[in-house]
C-alpha cells in the first residue's frame, strides 16, 4: 500500500478478525530519512524533517512489514531555545537525519555489516502513520503501544524538551510497558553540551505530567485515560519516568564518561540526580558503571621504543560498548523492571 486509498482497500478486502496492527504497521529504510555529513541525501533527508506534519508524500516512503529494527520517537518541534543554546549555524533537521545515520550505523556494525546502514529499518510516526488522513490515523494510534512492540529496538531522539511535550510522554508511557529497557537507547549525542546539561537534570528533576504542554486539550484527555489504564496511579508513573530517564541518561554518557576528566561532568551528576530523588537503589546501580576502567580494557595500545606506556591509540568500540550494555543489563535493568512491575495496572 502505497497511497491511503491502498491502505483502506487493503483493510476492507482483509480477512475477518486479522489483527489491525499487522495491517497498518510499516517500516523505512533508513536511507530514506537519515545521512551522514558526506552523504549527498543529507538535503533531502533535512528536507523530510523540516517539513511541518505529514502527508501522503511521506507515507508513501514506509512500506507494509512484519517487523521492523528501530522505533524512533522524537519531539516534532526543537526546544524554543534550540537556536539560543546550540548556535544559529546549527540545524534542527539535520541534526535529527543525522542522530538516527548513527542509530542506524549502530545496528549495522553489531550484525558485521556496517557498509549496510541505510538498509536499517525505522518506525518514524511521520513516515509510517497518515497523518492528514483522521480516520487511518486514529486506528493507528489506538495500537501504537502494538506497533512497538513489534520493533527489535527503540531510539530516542532525546532533547531536554522532549518531556515536555504530552505526546512524547505518552510514548515513553508505551515503550515502558512494551519493551526491554535494555533495548531503549536515547540518541542525544549531538543534544548534549556544557549548556544542556543543566537543562536534562532540570527537565527530569522537575518532570510532572501538569508541565507537559498538549496542543489540543481533548489529546491530554485521551492520553490520561490511557495512562491511567496502565498504572496504578500518576505518581508512580512520573517516579518510573524519572527513574528510567536518568538511567538512560547514564547509560548515553558512560561512553564520554571512560574518558578520563569526563566522568564527573557528564555521568556523576545522574548518579547524584538518583540520590536526590530517593532513588537509592538506581544510584546503587549506576556507582557500578567503571567506564574508564573498562576504557582502558578495550584500548589497543601502539608502544614505540622507550615509550611502552605512550598514550592509547585506539578503543575497540565493540568491546567498550559491549561492556557498558552488560554493565546496564546486569546492574540498572534489573531496578527498573521491579519498579515497572510494581506500577502496572
Amino acid at each position: 500500500a502505497r497511497s491511503y486509498s491502498d491502505k483502506l482497500q487493503q483493510l476492507a478486502k482483509a480477512e475477518s478478525g486479522a489483527p489491525l496492527e499487522q495491517l497498518l504497521f510499516r517500516g523505512l529504510p533508513a536511507r530514506s530519512i537519515a545521512a551522514h555529513w558526506s552523504d549527498k541525501s543529507l538535503s533531502r533527508c533535512r528536507a523530510f524533517w523540516s517539513r511541518r506534519g505529514g502527508g501522503e508524500e511521506d507515507y508513501a516512503l514506509s512500506h507494509d512489514a512484519d517487523r521492523v529494527d528501530i522505533f524512533v520517537s522524537h519531539g516534532w518541534e526543537p526546544p524554543e531555545n534550540w537556536r539560543l543554546v546550540m548556535g544559529a549555524d546549527v540545524d534542527w533537521a539535520e541534526t535529527k537525519s543525522l542522530s538516527l545515520a548513527v542509530a542506524a550505523k549502530d545496528i549495522a556494525l553489531a550484525r558485521g555489516e556496517p557498509e549496510k546502514w541505510g538498509d536499517v529499518t525505522f518506525w518514524v510516526d511521520k513516515a509510517c502513520i497518515p497523518q492528514d488522513h483522521p480516520e487511518l490515523k486514529g486506528m493507528c494510534i489506538s495500537v501504537i503501544e502494538k506497533f512497538i512492540s513489534r520493533c527489535d529496538n527503540v531510539s530516542i531522539l532525546f532533547t531536554w524538551s522532549y518531556l515536555q511535550r504530552w505526546w512524547c510522554v505518552f510514548e515513553w508511557s508505551c515503550i515502558l510497558m512494551e519493551k526491554d529497557l535494555a533495548q531503549v537507547n536515547l540518541q542525544n549525542e549531538k543534544f548534549v553540551t556544557e549548556a544542556t546539561m543543566p537543562m536534562y537534570i532540570e527537565a527530569i528533576r522537575y518532570f510532572s505530567l501538569s508541565r507537559a504542554k498538549c496542543l489540543l486539550e481533548s489529546d491530554r484527555v485521551v492520553l490520561k485515560a490511557k495512562l491511567a489504564s496502565n498504572y496504578k496511579s500518576e505518581e508512580q508513573f512520573v517516579r518510573l519516568v524519572q527513574a528510567s530517564a536518568i538511567a538512560l541518561m547514564a547509560r548515553s554518557m558512560a561512553y564520554r564518561a571512560g574518558t578520563k576528566g569526563l566522568r564527573d561532568k557528564v555521568f556523576t551528576p545522574w548518579l547524584t540526580l538518583a540520590v536526590e530523588l530517593h532513588f537509592y537503589e538506581l544510584a546503587a546501580g549506576l556507582g557500578e558503571c567503571q567506564s574508564v576502567r573498562w576504557r582502558e580494557e578495550a584500548s589497543v595500545r601502539n608502544p614505540v621504543d622507550g615509550a611502552p606506556e605512550r598514550a592509547l591509540s585506539a578503543v575497540d568500540t565493540s568491546k567498550y560498548n559491549g561492556k557498558i550494555n552488560n554493565w546496564f543489563q546486569d546492574c540498572v535493568v534489573p531496578i527498573l523492571n521491579d519498579m515497572r512491575e510494581s506500577s502496572r495496572q
